[in-house]
């Protein structure tokens, strides 16, 4: 799965480069999420709170539609998860290896542009598929989700070439496969889950 998302990336960045005019974004953000699943067998219910940093490739259609490819890359700061009804909260020190990544593809619709062409504001769809790596001394979780995202943002161009833009992604997964190893032992589980998450975000983004 992974090699078939990175042929996807790699062919949308060659289409990019290639035809017409194209930008190149990059933000910062604080992702929230709240993941309902089962963790060996158990339910539980996860809240994270991380930092991202990222970048966008965006290539225009038209003048309404322009198509995205979004990758950041996530440092989890704090998890809480509720297991049985007992609540644990760890900070990411106590892992050796904490981070992921998360890919948004799809259509940016602009809604909004004033006369000026100074301002506009956009709607942004997808489908999404995020990844997580969590390792300690003899535990290593690596998990995969999968699901739809949308958002909203508003621009503003300081020049032909350069923008400001602020966005607010939604996020909503709703497949998910773990596999959890615990010294020498592997447990692989799958299965549908119910996560939602936001991420205000804030960048640059330059015309090519």
């Amino acid at each position: 799965m992974k090699k078939v998302i990175f042929l996807i990336l790699l062919l949308c960045i060659i289409s990019f480069m290639c035809f017409g005019q194209w930008s190149i974004e990059l933000f910062g953000g604080i992702p929230l999420t709240w993941e309902e699943g089962n963790l060996l067998g158990y339910k539980a219910l996860t809240h994270m709170s991380s930092i991202s940093f990222g970048f966008g490739l965006v290539y225009p259609i038209n003048d309404s539609m322009s198509f995205c490819v979004y990758d950041e890359v996530i440092f989890p700061q704090k998890f809480e998860t509720t297991i049985g009804g007992v609540t644990t909260s760890v900070n990411r020190d106590a892992y050796d290896t904490l981070m992921g990544m998360s890919v948004l593809i799809g259509p940016v619709f602009n809604l909004y542009a004033d006369p000026q062409k100074k301002f506009n504001v956009s709607l942004t769809s997808g489908i999404r598929w995020m990844w997580l790596i969590a390792s300690s001394n003899i535990t290593m979780v690596i998990g995969s989700n999968f699901g739809l995202g949308a958002g909203a943002g508003a621009q503003y161009n300081v020049s032909e070439k350069i923008y400001i833009f602020g966005r607010l992604m939604l996020y909503y997964d709703f497949f998910a496969f773990t596999s959890t190893t615990i010294g020498s032992n592997t447990i692989s589980d799958s299965g549908l889950i119910s996560s939602f998450g936001f991420t205000p975000n804030i960048g640059v983004g330059i015309r090519f």
